[in-house]
């Protein structure tokens, strides 16, 4: 059963990215995979517009993505502008978040994926447990 699931979610996966790629104006920022330190991703350094994500988790711990209204952000500093909870894989492996109109990210787009939900967490997620795919202009 646990094989099916990991099989569903990456059959499902690159759909999403697939149907944004059609409009040449979006970008995919892919392949942001979880290290065993928590650092923050720059996807765009300035302003710009949030289109979606696609995730997965492969890990046992339930892992929280976090954006950043920011050119540069660090994980646990500041407040994220958008969370999203990323299941572990007992649970659900696969997350995909398409907002039609887009969200403004006036200073910037990063993202960070860390073990925990608060603010101020900043704990590492295990290294190579998540994926995620953000779709951005």
């Amino acid at each position: 059963m646990k094989r099916l699931i990991i099989l569903l979610a990456l059959w499902a996966t690159p759909a999403l990215a697939q149907n944004f790629q059609a409009d040449s104006k979006i970008s995919v920022a892919s392949e942001i995979m979880t290290t065993s330190s928590n650092v923050t991703t720059t996807v765009k350094a300035t302003a710009g517009t949030f289109y979606g994500l696609e995730a997965g988790n492969v890990g046992t711990s339930t892992l929280f993505i976090k954006l950043y209204n920011a050119a540069a952000a660090v994980c646990g500093v500041g407040t994220p502008q958008a969370r999203y909870v990323l299941p572990a894989v007992l649970s659900g492996a696969n997350l995909q978040v398409v907002v039609p109109n887009g969200v403004a990210y006036s200073n910037g787009i990063s993202v960070c994926i860390v073990k925990g939900i608060t603010d101020g967490d900043a704990t590492a997620p295990n290294a190579l447990s998540g994926m995620l795919n953000i779709l951005y202009k």
